[in-house]
């Protein structure tokens, strides 16, 4: 009977304990598993941001060729208005001389 009592006392014990420890297994378990969905979650807006940064990078890169281009045709445009000023200035002395000389030919 001794014996018998004993045994039931050593596994009472040994069940509780290893109830401790599944429970504590369980919960860790558990633990890992919310915190690897939040790992899944984080990854996929990674991969989301990753998309947009790009989309964006490009755009970006879109836009500085644009202003590049831009640039260059203004400067174009600049050295072109730069030599029509130039013609129209001298055309304007050469009209003002043309002028002054016909009317002195013309008075004398």
């Amino acid at each position: 009977m001794y014996f018998l009592s004993r045994y039931i006392s050593l596994a009472t014990a040994k069940n509780s304990e290893v109830k401790t420890d599944h429970d504590s297994v369980t919960k860790s378990l558990n633990h890992i598993k919310r915190e690897n969905e939040v790992a899944l979650k984080l990854k996929k807006l990674l991969e989301h941001e990753m998309i947009v940064l790009e989309e964006r990078k490009q755009g970006t890169i879109k836009i500085l060729s644009q202003i590049g281009k831009d640039t260059a045709i203004t400067e174009q445009q600049i050295k072109v208005v730069k030599a029509q000023l130039d013609r129209i200035s001298r055309l304007k002395k050469v009209c003002f001389c043309w002028y002054h000389s016909s009317q002195d030919s013309f008075h004398s």
